[in-house]
């Protein structure tokens, strides 16, 4: 039986650049890849709703064709999300620094 392996994109808000690389990730449907994201200060961000999308996150997902493939909503980072990941993708030097 083959490893699944899991990569975990991790980001600032998680509104845009972990959410679509774990979309990205998806897409590419490989039995054996399971992607998620979070974001260190998603918590921050409640005056969104969770399911919030930035215009170039929402433009970007439309030009790809990501939408079956993007996470209904934003995840916030727990040790527990970290943990379980076989690769930690941070999307930013500084976000490495303070997860």
């Amino acid at each position: 039986m083959q490893h699944t392996y899991k990569i975990h994109f991790v980001c600032r808000g998680n509104t845009y650049r972990s959410r679509l690389a774990e979309a990205f990730v998806r897409e590419l449907r490989n039995p054996h890849v399971h992607a998620s994201s979070s974001g260190i200060e998603a918590s921050n961000y409640n005056l969104y709703p969770l399911d919030y999308v930035p215009r170039p996150t929402g433009a970007i997902r439309k030009r790809f064709h990501l939408d079956e493939y993007f996470s209904p909503e934003r995840t916030s980072t727990s040790n527990e999300l970290l943990e379980a990941a076989d690769l930690i993708v941070f999307m930013s030097p500084d976000i490495a620094s303070d997860a």
